[in-house]
């Protein structure tokens, strides 16, 4: 008998597929290295302008293309992993030996990655606009009669590049592994998935609201006005775990149905449209036995 998507083992295929913090380290911690810039305590913001504008950002855009290589070789280790696992002791040999031929057949298709992993490296590339962005700000403060010593410029500098590099990097990582997984899956034929997410404190009241629910990927989600699946959102850390076959799923499961639109409120979350309805194995093979047929 498989394993289902039990918790310990959600937790599991989600420790494979998720990008590593360690690709997004590197990438923030360069960011912070060379937009670091030594302020005098008599600096005008004038002067601070000018010298932001000088920031040498030359190897920013080989560090960003080793970043989206690491997420998307990691993606595809993890997701051949946990491919792997679920298809183990599968009852139908076929279905086995197609999803075998078509990872290794995907493997030397990287091309089809190509815009997912140029959209990534567009838009973390954003992170230049930061200092000036900052020094925009300030400006602003000064315009109200709010006067700046070096230390509060300097201040001000570290605390909010380094949070919105942050915010950037991880988003966009998350964005494009699930991008990646997204189409993996629908080149197999794999047409859901189960949401995951990291089942702490930090998690917004819509996504736990969504945590161990099945999703097709042509279902529409919009959660807190966001459009996405799992991992699309600003600093999301969910992850999408494929659904290979029937024998996957948990019974019984929650199903995300309809335009499902979620709005978080405070500490909790309320579903303006669409539906999450629970599932039994005979209700659900009724309404979804033909996208796990043998």
């Amino acid at each position: 008998m498989k394993k289902r998507f039990s918790k310990s083992v959600l937790r599991a295929q989600r420790r494979k597929i998720k990008p590593s913090d360690v690709f997004e380290q590197k990438l923030l911690d360069y960011f912070k290295k060379v937009a670091k810039i030594k302020i005098r305590n008599n600096m005008t913001l004038d002067e601070l302008s000018k010298e932001l504008s000088k920031i040498d950002y030359s190897q920013l855009t080989k560090i960003i293309r080793q970043t989206s290589t690491d997420i998307f070789n990691r993606n595809q280790n993890g997701y051949k992993n946990i491919i792997n696992a679920m298809i183990q002791g599968s009852n139908s040999v076929a279905r086995q030996q197609r999803l075998d031929l078509a990872m290794q057949q995907m493997v030397h298709e990287k091309s089809i990655y190509e815009p997912l992993m140029y959209k990534f490296a567009e838009n973390v590339s954003l992170i230049k606009n930061i200092p000036l962005d900052c020094a925009k700000k300030l400006w602003e403060g000064y315009d109200q009669g709010v006067s700046f010593r070096g230390t509060d410029i300097e201040r001000y500098l570290t605390e909010h590049m380094g949070k919105r590099a942050k915010l950037i990097i991880r988003t966009e990582s998350s964005k494009l592994n699930s991008a990646i997984t997204e189409v993996r899956s629908r080149r197999l034929g794999i047409n859901a998935y189960i949401w995951s997410t990291s089942e702490d404190r930090r998690v917004r009241p819509s996504h736990k609201m969504m945590d161990n629910v099945l999703v097709f990927w042509g279902t529409r989600l919009t959660l807190d006005k966001m459009n996405g699946h799992a991992g699309e959102y600003p600093n999301c850390r969910c992850t999408s775990i494929p659904v290979v076959e029937l024998e996957d799923i948990r019974f019984p499961i929650k199903v995300a149905e309809g335009n499902l639109t979620i709005q978080s409120k405070k500490n909790k979350a309320e579903i303006i449209s669409g539906r999450i309805k629970t599932y039994t194995r005979d209700e659900f093979l009724k309404t979804y036995g033909q996208y796990f047929e043998k």
